[in-house]
């Protein structure tokens, strides 16, 4: 019957679940989830995992069909964190995008699709990047290298001139071996080698910074992203070699790309208004007794400068200062600045309105890019929708009201707030040996522990170092040596394990008691609280599964065995 429901244009097999009469491809489902780590989950972890990505899924149609999706708080943090990764888009595009090498967006496109597992030899050379001593010179290390790989072809055996040779400091331990390595894992002249080997070869030596490297290729395996579509494939390929531009390069090449937009485009401020907007946030600061500005703060105070003017011109659009509190209320707070002088002001408002001017270039541009942009656009509005959804709806719960937590208290009193085997104690806590010593004969003497605890100890001395009653689990050497003691004695002195010395005075024994409801209520609301919550949110999943008609295809569990 179940199959009889499915009449779609995918195959039946390759249909992960339906929701709402739409298909869900099973490779949609591990574009995100990698397939080689599905293998390995049990079923009871796939449920999970489905469970979740559906959930998202339902709640993104819920929040359609109820207009959350357009709730302008929603929309408004929404497009806001879609700007910050199109902002961060653009540098990549314009900036790191022109760098890459052909060649190696190529080899990306050829070996992202596998998986190697490689061994090697490595031989070290004086001044290399090893944290380990190496006295050979570089050519020495060459002819060593070159020598080996000669016996290894002529048939010598790898493992024992790993033991034997390799300066790998791990070698005698793995004989050489580096495990299951991805494409962009591993430094370009390393992965250049090992992902151009077949099975069961060696490389001749390799150089690295951190030597020479005779690799073995001993296996092979589809790599995760070997399943994914070939949009999102492409777009991966694209981004890891990005990612391979040394970041040095980057930067210098970023500066560059801003120095000639701001030349290109006549970036001029109103430096009247500029040092009037310094003085501003100078004389906040002072006032309110600013050290650090912090987001906050940074924003309320260009929000309480006055004057409208024009405070820079900028690709031919002008600038106030209400622009840019408006542009740095919508960034996260570890990228709001730190201004310190008018310098700073002024590099962060240039940085302001490149970033603006990135992010409309980059829409301009967008269909040159939306194969790299839309997977991962889509996966931040899903995430977003679904975590805003989500809070709402738990926020919405009643509040727990004291009758709960005493009816809580009650029925678990017995099995979680009962304490055994108590002793109240008072303790004079000292820094060094000899000040406890010196204290212990004073007590040899008759002196009143009280009042020397009031005097002395490093532990509560307004109330003569009394500690409230505790369990023998409870501070080490401390708490032991109090439970063998008879009541109304003192100790010698003990050393605690954070090095200080003490001296405690053993004023009662108590049985088992339960802890008082006064202590635990928070801790009882809290917990009723979340519990609450996650009862909501599973009613939710249970609710618009039904709503909306999910349908798991079984095989989804088979196929991959």
């Amino acid at each position: 019957m179940f199959v009889l429901l499915l009449l779609f244009s995918l195959s039946f097999s390759e249909v992960a679940f339906t929701l709402n009469g739409s298909q869900f491809s099973q490779q949609s489902f591990f574009n995100k989830i990698p397939k080689e780590e599905w293998k390995n989950f049990s079923n009871s972890q796939k449920h999970d995992l489905i469970k979740d990505f559906i959930f998202k899924e339902l709640v993104f149609l819920e929040s359609e069909e109820t207009n959350f999706l357009y709730d302008p708080l929603v929309k408004s943090k929404l497009d806001n964190r879609i700007n910050q990764f199109l902002i961060n888009s653009a540098y990549d595009l314009f900036v790191a995008f022109p760098l890459v090498d052909s060649l190696e967006y190529s080899k990306a496109l050829k070996y992202l699709k596998k998986d190697i597992k490689v061994r090697h030899i490595l031989i070290g050379y004086k001044d290399c990047r090893l944290p380990i001593p190496i006295k050979r010179s570089k050519s020495k290390a060459l002819t060593l290298s070159k020598n080996l790989y000669n016996d290894l072809m002529s048939g010598s055996n790898f493992n024992d001139y790993v033991i034997e040779y390799s300066d790998d400091p791990s070698a005698d331990k793995n004989f050489g071996d580096l495990g299951w390595l991805s494409w962009g894992r591993t430094v370009p002249e390393f992965q250049n080698a090992a992902f151009s080997l077949s099975v069961n070869s060696f490389s001749e030596p390799i150089l690295t910074d951190f030597g020479f490297h005779i690799i073995f290729l001993e296996d092979i395996k589809p790599s995760n992203s070997s399943f994914l579509d070939s949009s999102s494939y492409k777009a991966l390929a694209l981004e890891k070699t990005i990612m391979s531009v040394p970041l040095d390069i980057k930067r210098v090449s970023a500066k560059k790309y801003d120095e000639s937009t701001i030349l290109n485009s006549g970036l001029v401020f109103n430096e009247t208004l500029l040092l009037k907007v310094f003085t501003h946030i100078e004389n906040e600061n002072k006032k309110n007794k600013i050290v650090a500005s912090g987001k906050k703060n940074f924003v309320n105070t260009l929000n309480s400068f006055n004057d409208s003017g024009v405070l820079c011109v900028f690709d031919s659009s002008a600038y106030g200062v209400k622009w840019f509190s408006n542009h740095f209320k919508n960034f996260p707070a570890t990228r709001i600045p730190s201004i310190k002088t008018l310098e700073d002001l002024k590099r962060s408002f240039s940085l302001a309105v490149l970033q603006n001017l990135s992010l409309v270039k980059i829409n301009q541009e967008y269909d040159n890019f939306n194969y790299l942009l839309d997977l991962k656009i889509n996966n931040i509005t899903k995430n977003l929708i679904y975590d805003s959804f989500i809070k709402n709806h738990i926020n919405s719960v009643k509040k727990i009201d004291s009758i709960e937590v005493k009816n809580y208290y009650d029925n678990n009193k017995d099995e979680k707030y009962k304490e055994y085997n108590l002793v109240s104690v008072r303790e004079i806590k000292t820094l060094e040996k000899s000040s406890s010593d010196s204290l212990y004969n004073l007590l040899q003497k008759d002196y009143s522990f009280l009042d020397l605890a009031k005097n002395n100890s490093l532990t509560n001395p307004k109330s003569g170092g009394l500690i409230e009653p505790f369990t023998i689990n409870r501070y080490g050497p401390m708490g032991k040596k109090a439970f063998s003691m008879e009541i109304k004695t003192f100790s010698e002195p003990i050393e605690n394990l954070d090095g200080t010395w003490s001296l405690i005075y053993l004023e009662e024994k108590i049985n088992e008691q339960y802890i008082p409801l006064n202590k635990v209520k928070n801790k009882i609301k809290n917990l009723l609280k979340k519990e609450s919550q996650k009862n909501s949110k599973e009613n939710l999943y249970i609710s618009l599964f039904k709503k909306y008609d999910v349908s798991i295809n079984p095989l989804f569990f088979e196929n991959d065995k």
